[in-house]
């Protein structure tokens, strides 16, 4: 790209374009001495890509970061050649599910349980019990426990064949 007007220099592991002439505006970017830019509003501006797809594409046909961004020596930003963004900070209110990977889970209603599905996050599913929806004891002849989620049954007494059962009264007949 050397040739009239135009000298390549490197310094300081930099490669530095210095033009004589003070309009270089027929490349398409523009340094006004305070920023570089491009010098039509309505161009984009394409790294490593023959076209530009939108105002700013970067292409890299490797594993190298697409963008980085970084302050003192510390990684600020990154976004991968896999279009993720990895390091920085989301200081937003909100993400629309439709922005995320997952904007849905599904919950399975298990044995004795229906409804569920499809959910979207942020939004809620119900689920009904379609067995049993209640159990009560007798009174001094079966005791029924549920204060731990999992259901007792038990009688006041045990009555294994080892056991030995006490009764206030015992009246036996024969048939």
């Amino acid at each position: 790209m050397a040739g009239s007007n135009v000298t390549l220099s490197t310094s300081d592991k930099k490669i530095t374009i210095a033009s004589a002439v003070t309009d270089v505006t027929t490349s398409g970017i523009t340094d006004d001495g305070t920023l570089v830019r491009l010098t039509t509003a309505t161009d984009n501006f394409g790294l490593g890509a023959a076209t530009g797809a939108a105002k700013l594409n970067l292409n890299v046909d490797d594993t190298r970061d697409l963008m980085t961004a970084s302050k003192s020596g510390v990684l600020k930003f990154r976004l991968t050649s896999g279009g993720i963004i990895d390091t920085g900070t989301w200081q937003g209110t909100a993400i629309a599910n439709t922005y995320l990977a997952n904007s849905a889970v599904t919950v399975t209603a298990g044995t004795g349980l229906s409804g569920g599905g499809s959910v979207s996050l942020g939004s809620s599913v119900t689920l009904s019990n379609s067995g049993v929806l209640s159990l009560t004891g007798t009174s001094n002849q079966v005791n029924v426990s549920g204060s731990t989620g999992a259901i007792t049954l038990s009688l006041p007494q045990s009555i294994a064949t080892t056991s030995s059962p006490t009764f206030a009264s015992l009246t036996l007949s024969s048939p």
